[in-house]
């Protein structure tokens, strides 16, 4: 697969820095700040293992929005992480409609697959479980833009193209950052974790195949929105 990431005047970071910057994020991200945080508000959080199931919502949102802004300031503008027109709207257009497309498909699949063996069919632990009890409102910020964006801005723009310009290959660095994409999310059941991965895989193709990070938001964001749109509007239509 040929692809060109992004225009050839933007300066990417090495390999080494992209992914060192990348670990020391999700290592703030999923264990500094509940430990310190359960240091400093011992009534809210006497452990930090109850971050997974108790994290306010807004704590959630501010390190969302840091984490944007952060990714923002390293890759040196919105340009550099590929929000451009990369090649033409109707590559962008294709690329997240078939991603969207596959994306559900391939979640659809192994929820149905869980349900049928009843093996690890949980409820989803972490973050996202006190997120989702919030008010409509702020889980629809949190889960269904601001994840997106942070997600996609930290993994398919900034650390894939540093991968991909590096001897580590399009196909390699489309299979490690989808990897390590989905260790991000170790604790939920193993047919999220597999979809997690191969979604991975599909929204680095979206993103090296368009030569642009929108199919990539775009796509994430419709996948995020569906289960909560639809949950909305359930009761409105005649569910129970």
């Amino acid at each position: 697969m040929s692809v060109q990431v992004v225009a050839s005047d933007v300066q990417r970071p090495s390999a080494l820095f992209a992914l060192t910057a990348f670990l020391a994020i999700v290592f703030c991200r999923l264990f500094l700040v509940p430990f310190a945080l359960s240091r400093l508000f011992p009534d809210l959080l006497s452990d930090p293992r109850q971050w997974w199931e108790a994290q306010p919502v807004l704590i959630e949102l501010i390190q969302q929005v840091f984490v944007i802004g952060l990714m923002v300031y390293l890759a040196g503008g919105l340009k550099a992480l590929g929000l451009t027109k990369g090649k033409g709207g109707y590559a962008i257009f294709r690329a997240a409609a078939v991603s969207f497309g596959l994306m559900a498909v391939t979640a659809s699949c192994l929820l149905h697959l869980a349900i049928l063996t009843g093996w690890g069919l949980t409820s989803p632990i972490g973050i996202r479980t006190a997120i989702a009890s919030a008010s409509i409102g702020f889980t629809l910020v949190a889960l269904a833009i601001l994840a997106p964006l942070e997600e996609e801005f930290l993994v398919r723009g900034y650390l894939l193209p540093a991968l991909v310009q590096s001897s580590v290959g399009a196909v390699a660095a489309a299979v490690v950052t989808s990897f390590l994409w989905t260790a991000c999310h170790l604790g939920f059941p193993w047919y999220f974790l597999i979809s997690t991965f191969l979604i991975g895989l599909l929204l680095s193709y979206a993103r090296l195949s368009s030569d642009s990070l929108w199919p990539c938001i775009v796509a994430h964001i419709l996948f995020n929105a569906t289960p909560i749109v639809a949950m909305i509007l359930w009761p409105m239509i005649g569910g129970s």
